[in-house]
């Protein structure tokens, strides 16, 4: 699995290496919360659990994958997997693994890898980070594609820091508006060393046609390493990032505001990544490293009532927790 953990790597390194002026986004209507899925980097499997970490297991995949995300109806995840064609790219898959679909994206570079991170509100775009995992990194950057059938390859950023080597630097994808009109992501700025563990990342907002590019955190306070995510909220009101240093906090759309949310673990180490909403709004679900192990927990979107969904030796990473179905 050298290929998985240098590709988990590349776009979020390892755990302890350590547009617009417009207002909110409209809000949508919050969905009911359903199950939690996550995968395990170690060996690239996927699983599912209720939130409280029962009803837990793994969905069976043709191939091996990682970064699932929920359909915004809770009816299929897309998961990142290898493809027979040597280069990794997403699949669709319903939650009980029946239904795969790969999805081929013939306008983009044969060997470009595409992570897709997050399904636009109505279900029928993905955003996704493509990149050349070695050699010329010009095309690296944001596209969307058609959920559908991986059609309509659209760039919509240019990274003006590019990855030094294989590693540091990139644009990554996180989440688009409730409306569907913006996006945000993290993009990381190399350090003098060429090694991605003195990468610095900040987050953008940016309109879906690639227009309005705004910057609302500055270069040091998001997490650029392990999987940088960000998520928006479900109102719309703030966004929700992992920083450079393990603790979680929100920010307004327009870059107001940025307050850090005090996790209640009960004293002790503890590093928290990769966080994400409840359909409701009303928790966040996220991975957490406590004295070298890694599992995934919720917490109330005030940083209290935390509780384990998984209590595991293994490497639990990227949770995305689904609404539940109609």
């Amino acid at each position: 699995m050298k290929r998985l953990i240098a590709l988990v790597a590349a776009s979020g390194m390892t755990l302890l290496g350590m547009v617009s002026a417009m207002g909110p986004a409209q809000a949508k209507q919050p969905g009911r919360n359903g199950q939690i899925a996550w995968f395990d980097r170690s060996d690239g499997r996927i699983f599912i659990a209720d939130p409280e970490g029962a009803n837990e297991h793994e969905l069976a995949l043709t191939y091996p994958g990682f970064g699932p995300v929920w359909s915004p109806d809770g009816g299929r995840l897309l998961v990142t997997v290898f493809t027979p064609d040597g280069v990794v790219g997403p699949l669709t898959v319903n939650p009980d693994g029946s239904s795969e679909t790969l999805l081929v994206v013939p306008e983009a570079p044969a060997n470009m890898d595409i992570d897709c991170r997050a399904w636009s509100p109505d279900g029928t775009q993905l955003l996704c980070i493509g990149q050349i995992f070695e050699g010329d990194h010009s095309m690296d950057g944001i596209y969307t594609i058609r959920a559908s059938d991986g059609g309509d390859f659209t760039r919509l950023t240019t990274n003006p820091f590019p990855p030094t080597g294989d590693f540091g630097g990139g644009d990554l994808p996180g989440d688009y508006s409730p409306d569907g009109t913006r996006f945000v992501f993290v993009r990381a700025k190399p350090g003098a060393d060429p090694n991605a563990q003195h990468q610095r990342g900040a987050l953008f907002v940016e309109n879906i046609d690639g227009t309005g590019l705004r910057q609302i955190v500055p270069y040091g306070l998001a997490n650029s390493h392990d999987n940088a995510v960000a998520r928006w909220s479900p109102d719309g009101s703030v966004i929700l990032f992992a920083s450079d240093h393990g603790s979680l906090f929100v920010v307004h759309p327009d870059g107001s505001g940025v307050r850090q949310i005090p996790l209640k673990t009960g004293g002790g180490f503890s590093f928290a990544f990769a966080p994400g909403w409840s359909p409701d709004g009303t928790r966040i679900a996220f991975s957490l490293n406590t004295t070298g192990q890694v599992d995934i927990y919720t917490a109330r979107s005030n940083g209290s009532d935390v509780v384990n969904v998984t209590d595991t030796p293994d490497f639990e990473d990227l949770a995305d927790w689904g609404t539940h179905p109609p």
